[in-house]
């Protein structure tokens, strides 16, 4: 049971380093003007012939973020724990590594509280003061890491991007004047900040949004490591 549950941790700690290091020097899927010139010509033409076009329009979801100096396709959000951005290539990682952090928390300080009780029967101080300490450590984790996942599990099951949820894309809220549904970038700035809480996500502004079984199988199904993957999903 002792060696399952080292080989257990030992995994756990091996995926969700790796997938931080990798999201940390990783490229969020920048956009090379020639791949994008090719892709968009295929769009264009429907059967791979080259098309002269000297700057075709910016993919959706695509964001020119000032870290890089070529936009990055499906742009998610920039990471300050990271140093980086998170984007088409790198997005699958970073909800591992949010993930692993919460288990790494979660399940340590099942762990300590269990060995906890064991030191303190046992009258072992300085163990049971050190669990203790671990255990603080495991519940801080899990309270920074922990609404962080849940949010992009939010996102990841509506289909939505951190970026587009910060300008508000697909929210909306009942105006007070007219009772009709409107978007709440209308309003103003006032009124948006008194009724922030009562904002409301609408799947029809979301042209992305096809149910979260389908919004799952899209974000960790579909391939993007092609060169004509601009991340329009």
């Amino acid at each position: 049971g002792a060696v399952c549950l080292r080989l257990f941790f030992l995994l756990l700690y091996i995926v969700t380093l790796g997938t931080m290091a990798f999201c940390v020097v990783s490229n969020p899927g920048l956009l090379q003007r020639e791949d994008h010139r090719k892709a968009y010509a295929r769009l264009q033409s429907g059967d791979g012939a080259e098309a002269n076009l000297e700057d075709p329009p910016l993919p959706k979801r695509a964001h020119k973020a000032w870290l890089y100096q070529l936009p990055v396709r499906r742009y998610d959000h920039f990471c300050r724990w990271l140093t980086n951005c998170i984007g088409l290539l790198n997005h699958r990682e970073f909800i591992s590594m949010v993930g692993g952090l919460v288990a790494i928390g979660a399940c340590g300080c099942l762990v300590d509280v269990t060995l906890l009780g064991v030191a303190i029967r046992g009258k072992r101080w300085v163990i049971a003061f050190f669990l203790f300490l671990h255990i603080v450590y495991s519940v801080i984790l899990c309270s920074l890491a922990g609404p962080i996942l849940r949010l992009h599990i939010g996102f990841v099951s509506r289909n939505e991007l951190a970026n587009e949820w910060k300008r508000n894309d697909f929210y909306v809220i009942t105006s007070t004047k007219t009772g009709k549904t409107i978007p709440v970038n209308e309003l103003s700035d006032d009124e948006f900040n008194e009724r922030f809480d009562a904002f409301e996500y609408d799947s029809r502004k979301n042209p992305f949004d096809r149910g979260t079984f389908n919004n799952c199988w899209t974000f960790w199904c579909t391939p993007r490591w092609t060169p004509e993957q601009l991340g329009e999903f």
